[in-house]
């Protein structure tokens, strides 16, 4: 039996939308799209050194930068973060795929790539885009029935052929790569960065934000070089759910929240409030029910058992919309077509309501503001001890 996985994929749609060295003192800056609607020039930190270092070893100034490049690669239709990369200095900056996809099915990321002379090295860039096109759900909603979410390996097989042609251009020097992505880029980047850490091409340094979970096999052990920054109270990094056996290659660092962290909690959350307000014009939008994600998660949970490869490539058909492929199927196994029919009407009725009720809050836990002005008042350290 394959573990149950697309009745997720429905969720990610209705989320995955809510879109040389600087001198000291002197960073450049880029512009950052918070997923508001806004586009705000934000300082973008550098220091060269922080590539001599071991990529395991956690650097929160390296992480800011990797969020302020994440960002940026939604301004512009890639302009954004090629402006970023040129002011910091790196050349041959190039963007794929951030023109319209004519590919139903979704089977691309747009991503930048760039290089960087260092002392001893060449460190490449490789800044992924999260959901930009109508046509990258379909990529989203391909949860398959692989080892790996099929829609974000695709996507990153595609990226990785383009990048090893990308590299030939490159003469033969050691390589470091610092590898980014928010959201379905952050999916994308984590297998990407899991893949070059394998494959041993260079120093990997890895960085993902809100990215949603990616493989059975995922693992933290020979990754410790991949940090998942994900949202305790973000619905899309639980997503595809723990129980079925999903997780992120690397390691996952946890934004604060108010069960881990407690009395001190609030002062915390007060200051990224207002930092969240400052950058954005806005105010920050918490839960109307503050166990709104721990119940949407519950109802998937239970509404989702382990299921055959039948019943997993019928949701699937259905979440896509392919419907003569959810014909032939329906036809070939009438019962698991009525037992699905049940399933996603107890979903719909328990799920819907909730998800609506709390949109604004599920798009302030997953947009990028809210991660960059998390890090910006946290330093990846756990909750105070009490």
């Amino acid at each position: 039996m394959k573990r149950f996985r697309p009745i997720l994929s429905a969720v990610l749609a209705l989320l995955l939308v809510l879109p040389g060295t600087a001198r000291a003192g002197d960073p450049p800056a880029a512009p950052m799209s918070t997923g508001l609607g806004e586009a705000p020039e934000v300082a973008l930190p550098w220091d060269d050194g922080w590539f001599e270092g071991d990529p395991a070893q956690y650097n929160h100034d390296l992480t800011i930068a990797a969020m302020v490049l994440s960002g940026s690669a939604y301004a512009g239709r890639g302009a954004g973060v090629r402006e970023g990369l040129q002011r910091l200095g790196f050349r041959a900056v190039q963007s794929f795929n951030y023109q319209i996809c004519d590919q139903p099915d979704g089977g691309r990321a747009a991503y930048t790539f760039a290089r960087r002379d260092l002392p001893d090295a060449c460190l490449v860039a490789v800044v992924v885009r999260g959901t930009g096109e109508v046509t990258e759900w379909a990529g989203n909603l391909n949860v398959g029935t692989g080892r790996d979410h099929a829609g974000f390996a695709q996507a990153g097989d595609e990226l990785l052929e383009n990048l090893e042609n990308y590299l030939a251009q490159e003469p033969d020097r050691p390589l470091r790569f610092l590898v980014t992505g928010h959201s379905r880029g952050g999916a994308v980047a984590n297998l990407t960065a899991a893949r070059l850490t394998a494959e041993n091409r260079g120093a990997v340094y890895a960085r993902t934000f809100a990215a949603p979970a990616v493989s059975l096999d995922g693992t933290g052990e020979g990754y410790e070089n991949i940090f998942n920054i994900t949202g305790p109270e973000d619905l899309v990094p639980q997503l595809p759910l723990a129980q079925w056996g999903y997780c992120r290659y690397g390691v996952d660092l946890p934004l604060p929240d108010r069960a881990s962290w407690g009395r001190a909690y609030g002062g915390v959350f007060r200051e990224m409030r207002r930092s969240f307000r400052d950058l954005t014009g806005q105010n920050y939008v918490s839960y109307r029910d503050p166990a709104a994600v721990e119940r949407m998660v519950s109802i998937i949970a239970k509404q989702a058992p382990a299921a055959s490869g039948d019943v997993t490539a019928m949701l699937e058909a259905l979440l896509r919309g392919d419907y003569q492929a959810l014909s032939d199927l329906a036809n070939r196994d009438g019962e698991t077509a009525l037992a699905l029919g049940r399933t996603a009407v107890r979903l719909t009725a328990q799920l819907v309501p909730l998800l609506s009720q709390e949109r604004d809050g599920l798009t302030c836990a997953h947009c990028m503001a809210s991660y960059y002005c998390w890090l910006t008042v946290w330093r990846g350290e756990g909750p105070p001890e009490e």
